[in-house]
């Protein structure tokens, strides 16, 4: 014998359980869509400024290539990488691309090849420079690097 007075309250029971699960699951899923798309944007500006970074190490390892003993004026005019990414030298405070700075000298005993003297323990002196590059990105990523480089001997 089936009780009908026990099915009664129980009617529509199951679809509002249902109705229940199916929004819980909506918002679960619409939840994982914004967290996926939040990672997606913290991937790409992690990427972005990483190519900045590079660019700027590019300009300063251009002026170290550019940079002579004779020549202190190794200049790094705007150069673009791939149509996305823009290095130079300076900083990124600097409206035009600008020199190494010349910080002062510092001796040091060791050889020099050019002059032929061999090892020299009183030491010879060399240049000390400070060189800056800025590189830009998209999305207005910027990145600078400043590197000191000692190079000589000089006279």
């Amino acid at each position: 014998m089936h009780d009908e007075r026990d099915t009664r309250g129980e009617r529509g029971s199951a679809l509002v359980i249902a109705l229940m699960v199916t929004v819980l699951l909506f918002v679960l899923g619409a939840a994982l869509l914004a967290t996926s798309d939040t990672e997606t944007l913290i991937a790409a500006n992690d990427q972005w400024s990483e190519g900045a970074f590079q660019a700027a190490d590019a300009a300063v390892q251009v002026a170290v290539d550019q940079l002579d003993v004779d020549n202190t004026t190794a200049v790094v005019s705007e150069t673009t990488i791939g149509d996305v990414f823009v290095f130079k030298s300076g900083g990124r405070d600097d409206s035009s691309p600008q020199p190494p700075e010349l910080m002062g000298t510092a001796p040091a005993a060791g050889y020099t090849v050019a002059q032929s003297t061999g090892y020299n323990n009183e030491g010879y002196s060399f240049a000390v420079y400070r060189i800056s590059g800025t590189g830009t990105g998209p999305r207005n990523t910027e990145r600078e690097v400043e590197v000191e480089v000692v190079i000589g001997p000089i006279q």
